[in-house]
């Protein structure tokens, strides 16, 4: 099979009138209608409703069917101590440089990447191999405070830099 680009391959229920976009809360599952309230709502939960969903659906298509112009990857920390997950989300989209519009899957043309940090990242690396670390051992940060971490990251990103 080959990558599907449509809205609603990724986003159950997506609809659009030529104005607005429509997309039903339940599309999202870490999401009620209480946090996406236009008056009330909290927008990070929405932010990371989006994310999370995007992510699953990415993960769960098969990496033959994924974009190569769109990237996805994330890492989850647990801290028990404080009883949290930090979710890390790396997402990358590849744009043409005078015109911002997202690469067509199918352009051979190189890229040419332009990057104010230094980057020691091989071209074209494909890496789908999750990979699965759990450590019980303190830390020692500046804080000294003991952390136990659980960390769950899946490498499921391609690069054509």
């Amino acid at each position: 099979m080959a990558f599907d680009e449509t809205p609603t391959t990724w986003l159950a229920n997506w609809s659009e009138d030529g104005t607005n976009i429509t997309v039903p809360i339940a599309t999202f599952p870490e999401l009620t209608a209480a946090e996406a309230d236009a008056s009330t709502g909290d927008i990070r939960k929405i932010v990371f409703a989006i994310i999370e969903k995007l992510y699953q659906t990415w993960i769960g298509t098969a990496a033959a069917d994924r974009p190569t112009k769109w990237t996805m990857a994330k890492t989850a920390t647990v801290s028990t101590i404080r009883n949290v997950i930090a979710s890390r989300y790396t997402i990358t989209i590849e744009t043409e440089i005078n015109t911002q519009e997202v690469r067509d899957e199918y352009s051979s043309s190189p890229s040419h990447t332009v990057s104010h940090t230094a980057s020691h990242t091989p071209s074209h690396t494909v890496s789908h191999t999750p990979s699965h670390t759990a450590s019980h051992t303190p830390s020692h940060t500046a804080s000294h405070t003991p952390s136990h971490t659980v960390s769950h990251t899946p490498s499921h990103t391609a690069s054509s830099t």
